[in-house]
């Protein structure tokens, strides 16, 4: 494996992604990130104002989705993390999050993703026994590109663990930094995160002599070192039937049931203290197992939609608007190329025009019948370097191909039906143009190339004409 496929570097991607991802979605991976700053709320959302200022959430999102409360046990007792259970209070826009991210991730994944990524992350014991134990990965996972390491309060963990995670190509992840650009909070961390519910095999590894020496929680020494080998998601896409869908609303109603929060942020101060009560601790199992089994039903509809008509057309709509950026910003450059070319053969032809005439009415005793001479001169080169540049035929190209995007573009815009037969009409509109494009580029070539060595022939004519 290369550096650049280690590092997950991929230069064919563009980072312009805002035709892509939604708002909701930005708004989940900042919200994850805690780049609580960047979040920008609506007139009517002001009741989310204090949920939204929790710098920490991520934490909360990934507790709830481990099937014990050892998870909860590591954090609020071990590591005397200070997790706000006010983020309970509005666990409508939490459930909102859980889906945010999980479609941006699955944006990026089928729709962006060009290849594999190696990636790096310091990690309590705990993850490492249950994804041993499981076979797949609960919570979100949060790595980087960066193999450095360093004093970061990301190692502050109970009985820190290093892990490398290697993901092929369809491994479900995101590049948050490419996707949230100068918006992310930890650019120089070239994070990348990983999707719960993906299958994993482990390989312990043998730590370096600095990872030896880098301290957990309480000062700790490292417990190991471990390989993640990213395989398949457990999550299959489904589409959203009518059983499916009420059997979504009836786990929504148990997760959002008031008493269910209020026990949980019970059991989450009784973990505080290291003072438990079974009665609580069961019901609030109950409850997490209830919330994980909802957030998987939302994830295969979330993957079904992606993979099939709304992820298509999502890049069907972005492509489009790129190559009509891209047809238009050639149309205009060309157009102002032209007009350059123009202009200069205009004022060269008159100054031209005014010196012969000048000549011939025989003033200045013959002296302009050499100026004359060279700006007509000037004037067939100019005229020479615009049709070899091909500018005019660029310009009928990219005028034309530009009209025709945007026509496509506005008969989408109003197209009634957008079913999958329809978008795949569109898609094969798109994919012509594209190959007139081509076409068009080969034509004005080949002339180009013609008028080159028409050229060539004249000026070996007159040579053989001068000897």
């Amino acid at each position: 494996m290369s550096l650049s496929e280690r590092m997950g570097i991929h230069e064919e991607i563009s980072g312009a992604y805002e035709r892509v991802f939604s708002p909701g979605e930005i708004r989940s991976l900042l919200y994850f990130q805690g780049a609580v700053e960047s979040i920008v709320l609506g007139k009517n959302e002001e009741h989310l104002r204090k949920f939204y200022s929790i710098d920490n959430a991520y934490e909360a999102i990934n507790m709830l989705l481990f099937d014990d409360i050892g998870c909860e046990q590591a954090r609020l007792w071990e590591e005397k993390r200070k997790i706000d259970e006010g983020i309970l209070d509005n666990m409508p826009e939490i459930l909102e999050v859980y889906c945010g991210l999980y479609s941006a991730i699955c944006k990026y994944t089928y729709l962006i993703q060009k290849g594999s990524t190696y990636t790096y992350r310091d990690d309590r014991y705990y993850t490492y026994i249950h994804m041993n134990l499981h076979g797949f990965n609960e919570s979100f996972l949060s790595s980087t590109l960066n193999p450095e390491k360093g004093e970061d309060p990301f190692q502050k963990k109970d009985k820190l663990t290093f892990l490398e995670f290697q993901a092929p190509m369809g491994a479900e992840w995101v590049n948050v930094n490419e996707v949230l650009g100068e918006k992310s909070k930890y650019p120089e961390e070239k994070e990348i995160l990983f999707s719960p519910f993906q299958n994993v095999e482990l390989k312990e590894m043998e730590m370096t002599e600095k990872e030896k020496t880098i301290l957990g929680n309480n000062y700790t020494l490292p417990h190991g070192k471990y390989l993640v080998l990213v395989k398949k998601s457990e999550i299959s896409p489904m589409a959203l039937t009518r059983n499916e869908r009420e059997k979504i609303q009836s786990l929504k109603k148990l997760v959002l049931n008031p008493k269910s929060i209020e026990n949980a942020k019970t059991v989450w101060r009784q973990i505080r203290k290291n003072e438990y009560d079974l009665c609580n601790i069961k019901y609030y199992l109950e409850w997490k197992k209830n919330l994980q089994l909802y957030i998987r039903k939302c994830y295969s509809a979330i993957k079904w939609d992606i993979l099939n008509l709304k992820g298509r057309q999502t890049v069907f709509e972005y492509n489009l608007e790129e190559k009509i950026k891209e047809a238009d910003r050639k149309r205009n450059r060309y157009e102002k190329q032209m007009l350059i070319f123009h202009i200069a053969e205009i004022l060269v032809g008159i100054a031209a025009g005014i010196c012969l005439a000048m000549d011939m009415m025989e003033l200045y005793s013959g002296k302009l019948k050499v100026p004359a001479i060279i700006l007509f001169g000037v004037l067939f080169i100019s005229a020479g370097i615009s049709r070899a540049l091909s500018v005019s035929e660029k310009l009928q190209q990219n005028t034309d191909i530009f009209l025709r995007y945007d026509e496509l573009r506005e008969k989408w815009k109003y197209e009634k039906l957008k079913d999958t037969d329809m978008l795949d009409q569109y898609t094969e509109r798109m994919i012509e143009t594209s190959i007139l494009n081509n076409q068009y580029c080969r034509q004005y070539t080949d002339n180009a190339v013609k008028y080159k060595e028409n050229w060539e022939e004249k000026m070996r004519k007159m040579s053989e004409i001068d000897k």
